[in-house]
């Protein structure tokens, strides 16, 4: 058997990385279900690109922290 490539391995990740945050949603909307009303979600992602942002995991996350919470304090519903 092959060892998994590079991008079986992200997919993996990434499809982990989704049940959790399934789970954790539908935990969250247990704890709101409660009031009678819907509650109402937005999600923020940070973006960063390889190898024009970093060129290293590490800073590579962090290029991504960075852009997310420079759109999020400059306005809502943007792109950075």
């Amino acid at each position: 058997m092959n060892a998994p490539t590079e991008q079986e391995l992200i997919g993996f990740v990434l499809h982990e990385a989704r049940l959790i945050d399934q789970h954790r949603f539908e935990e969250w909307l247990e704890l709101f279900a409660d009031d009678g009303e819907e509650p109402k979600l937005s999600v923020s992602i940070g973006i960063a690109s390889y190898p024009a942002d970093a060129e290293t995991i590490g800073p590579l996350l962090y290029a991504a922290d960075a852009s997310l919470y420079l759109i999020k304090n400059q306005k809502r519903e943007a792109c950075g």
